[in-house]
């Protein structure tokens, strides 16, 4: 019970639980807020070269949260981010040109 829990805390030099308290931050940090005016003038244009590289790394290039990316695609009507179904397609391809 709880005494076992404490006498490990203590064992570990945390007897006040710390350790089981901290937030764990993400690598990346918090993003910061995006004006909503730039997602709203964010277009296909701008997202199109990023289509061939994973979310995380579009994310990155284009300065914004994956969460905002994924808004502005639902808002264009892309309802999934097009890497994966790309690549899959560029596999196809070389199969069939025999690669």
């Amino acid at each position: 019970g709880t005494m076992v829990k404490g006498t490990l805390r203590k064992a570990m030099g945390d007897p006040a639980g710390e350790i089981r308290r901290r937030r764990q931050v993400p690598e990346r940090g918090r993003p910061r807020r995006v004006p909503s005016e730039r997602l709203a003038s964010l277009g296909l244009d701008e997202l199109r070269p990023f289509f061939d590289k994973r979310l995380a790394e579009a994310s990155d290039g284009l300065g914004l949260s994956p969460n905002s990316i994924k808004r502005v695609c639902r808002r264009l009507g892309i309802t999934s981010w097009p890497y994966r179904e790309l690549r899959g397609l560029d596999a196809q391809l070389a199969r069939l040109r025999g690669h």
